[in-house]
């Protein structure tokens, strides 16, 4: 069974589909990247569950992977420029690498949730009481927006201390929360602080989980 996006569509909806090819040797993972059609880029994106088994290297191997994905399919789309192939890198480096304009180019990936709870809550873990009512306190006493946007901020403060051996890095944040998605993230462009000294050639955000709602640059 293949777990990550489920294209919903038909041999004759997607001629375009090219089939994904995987394999995952001493957790380094390599993936040929499935691509679709550009006029289809809208079309229903599922994000299948995970079995209760997965570790959490299996889980953040698979959220990565996704989160490429979905940016390379968007970022091919936006700009006509072919962005292709994955694979996984070990810790050290970037966390995926793909083919860019005939050179490697490495990504790095994040996920923006929002708060702890909120991350066990999106993520489809078990609650306790106690994480529940802080849930509860958090949707009823804040705001998501000024959540979000001081979870991203934390995530480009600390991702800029990061030093990579390597010719060229992006940044790539995924964000997974409902209540954002491309245009909120657009309106509040100007609240958004990227750090003057970091390491990234480009920075990213996919502005929703599912990545319907497309990409938004947010540096340079």
């Amino acid at each position: 069974m293949e777990y990550g996006i489920s294209l919903k569509a038909s041999e004759e909806t997607w001629p375009a589909i090219i089939s994904t090819m995987e394999c995952y040797k001493n957790l380094h993972w390599c993936v040929k990247c499935t691509f679709i059609r550009h006029d289809d880029i809208q079309q229903s994106i599922t994000i299948k569950t995970m079995p209760d088994n997965e570790t959490s290297k299996q889980e953040k191997i698979r959220l990565e992977h996704q989160a490429a994905k979905i940016f390379m399919r968007w970022y091919e789309h936006d700009t006509g420029k072919p962005i292709r192939h994955i694979w996984h890198n070990r810790p050290i480096k970037p966390d995926v690498s793909c083919q860019f304009e005939g050179e490697r180019l490495d990504l790095e990936i994040a996920h923006l949730y929002g708060t702890e709870q909120e991350a066990m809550k999106i993520l489809g873990r078990n609650l306790s009481d106690k994480t529940r009512r802080e849930l509860r306190k958090l949707e009823k006493e804040t705001n998501p927006h000024h959540r979000l946007l001081n979870a991203l901020n934390r995530i480009l403060s600390n991702k800029s201390t990061k030093r990579y051996k390597t010719k060229r890095v992006w940044l790539v944040i995924r964000n997974a929360h409902p209540s954002w998605h491309s245009d909120d993230i657009t309106a509040l462009h100007h609240h958004i602080d990227v750090p003057v000294d970091h390491p990234f050639e480009q920075i990213w955000i996919v502005g929703d989980f599912a990545g319907k709602s497309g990409i938004v640059q947010l540096y340079p």
